[in-house]
């Protein structure tokens, strides 16, 4: 496949995953305006993002993008069984980086950046982001830029996680979780310059 052509069907796969988003800023259910000076902003697209990751299958990164909608690096994943999809990065992940997503991997968990697995598999006292609340319901715990949760105590009942913020979390041990901390590490450390900004 020549070059050319594996960039136009790359570029269909990922106009698949956009979706169109109509502002509704300072306006109320039928469309009249209520609160002035709400205006402004670029156009911008959602990318639907993977958060369950249990596709039991490796893949690698095609490419890391930048998504308005959120504070963290997003990255393309083609897996090996042809699944195409977007997921959120972990710090230090590179292109073409070989990754795994599931929780059947138990025995010996392929740990690197970004790869997800079940949290029982993961060693003690190891970084994790992007992790399930509970299991099969998608990450909800840990998916802004620089966050993440160490493995502090486990047992078969029951992970524990420390959070950034010092506060402890009990998840289930089948619960899903990626490696590492979510990348942009320093996205607080930005500085904004001006109002218009912000605006934009």
């Amino acid at each position: 496949m020549s070059k050319k052509l594996l960039t136009y069907v790359f570029m269909r796969l990922t106009n698949r995953f956009k979706i169109g988003i109509f502002k509704r800023s300072g306006k109320n259910f039928s469309g009249k305006t209520c609160v002035f000076h709400r205006g402004g902003g670029n156009k911008k697209f959602y990318r639907s993002i993977d958060f369950f990751r249990r596709l039991d299958s490796f893949g690698f990164i095609c490419s890391i993008i930048y998504d308005p909608n959120r504070s963290a690096y997003i990255g393309n994943v083609l897996y090996d069984n042809g699944f195409f999809s977007f997921i959120v990065l972990s710090e230090g992940t590179v292109m073409g980086q070989r990754i795994f997503s599931g929780s059947s991997f138990n025995k010996n968990p392929f740990n690197t950046k970004s790869s997800s697995f079940s949290l029982k598999s993961q060693a003690l006292f190891s970084v994790v982001s992007n992790i399930e609340g509970c299991p099969l319901m998608g990450s909800t715990i840990a998916r802004a830029a620089g966050t993440g949760a160490v493995i502090v105590a486990s047992s078969l009942e029951s992970i524990t996680l420390k959070l950034k913020s010092g506060w402890l979390v009990n998840v289930s041990p089948h619960a899903i979780a990626s490696v590492g901390y979510i990348s942009n590490m320093l996205y607080n450390m930005r500085i904004i310059g001006k109002a218009g900004k912000n605006r934009w």
